[in-house]
């Protein structure tokens, strides 16, 4: 297990709760998060990293957390160590009742279904089992079509981004892109059906940044705006291609003044990413002209395709 540890550059430990030599409270270290929604608290008032790792320190049922619009502390998920997609910070695996870690990876496994959140802390009598686990679960494992390319979350839904180097696209080409990757199944356009496949997509947009020096883009996602509609347009004015999607509360929409404009039927649905990723508008939903592959803020250069896992 320490050997693991610190062959990961870059890796460092972060002592956060007291002087004392070992062990150390909290690791940091850069790597991936598989997470759900509902095994996280997002606490958007923790401005920086090192704020929400002491807060993780401080909440008994929090395993890990990582930054993204906001500190998010969660109980459960998989952390991986196989890319530096994002600063983690992560509970001293030593303290776990299981030693031996799956190559690369931890999985985080709790009988406490919530979190506390920094008004409202874990109290410290409450326990919580963490425990290391294999991949194997009671669930059979299912897989993506193409392991090396797709994402596969919550042993369900797989998704694959392809992305134009020199380009922008049009709606109908990015419904065309999606048919014509690789699978035995059919494949979709599809949309943001988990809140983790959102901040996947916020990771790779920062990776794609530093190949393309940061050049703003957006990405087509599902959803045609099919019905004329002023307030709570969303989802019911919509028509969407992939059959599969039921959840769309993860589509977080870029408001101006605490209003989301709808562009009006015929317009489609895109995800946007600013070089400056302060930017408030940095993965959020918001309307394009379907035929239109550019404008003066952003070139359409990628697509999210899906399909479900086997």
């Amino acid at each position: 297990m320490y050997l693991l540890l610190f062959s990961i550059l870059p890796v460092f430990v972060l002592a956060v709760a007291s002087l004392a030599p070992t062990p150390p409270q909290m690791i940091v270290l850069n790597g991936a998060v598989e997470a759900n929604q509902e095994h996280c608290a997002h606490d958007e008032k923790i401005g920086n990293f090192t704020m929400c790792v002491v807060q993780c320190a401080k909440v008994d049922s929090c395993q890990f957390c990582f930054m993204d619009n906001g500190c998010w502390l969660c109980q459960e998920g998989v952390v991986s160590t196989d890319t530096e997609e994002l600063r983690i910070g992560m509970k001293n695996v030593i303290k776990s009742n299981s030693r031996s870690c799956p190559s690369g990876s931890w999985h985080f496994n709790s009988n406490n279904n919530s979190l506390g959140s920094q008004t409202s802390p874990v109290s410290s009598d409450d326990t919580t089992t963490t425990k290391t686990v294999p991949t194997t679960t009671t669930t059979p494992k299912k897989y993506c079509p193409n392991q090396s390319s797709w994402t596969m979350f919550r042993n369900k839904w797989c998704i694959v981004t392809p992305f134009y180097n020199d380009s922008g696209f049009t709606h109908s080409v990015g419904l065309r892109e999606c048919l014509r990757q690789p699978s035995s199944q059919r494949m979709y356009m599809s949309g943001l059906e988990y809140r983790e496949m959102l901040i996947h997509l916020r990771v790779f947009a920062r990776r794609q940044f530093k190949t393309f020096h940061n050049v703003s883009f957006a990405m087509w996602i599902d959803g045609y705006q099919s019905k004329p509609c002023t307030v709570n347009c969303f989802p019911g004015s919509f028509t969407f291609t992939d059959p599969h999607l039921q959840n769309y509360t993860s589509y977080e929409w870029y408001s101006k003044g605490n209003k989301v404009e709808f562009g009006g039927v015929g317009t489609c649905l895109q995800l946007m990413f600013p070089s400056n990723t302060s930017d408030a508008r940095f993965g959020k939903v918001s309307y394009a002209e379907c035929n239109v592959p550019q404008d003066k803020e952003f070139m359409r250069r990628a697509v999210v395709c899906g399909t479900l896992a086997v």
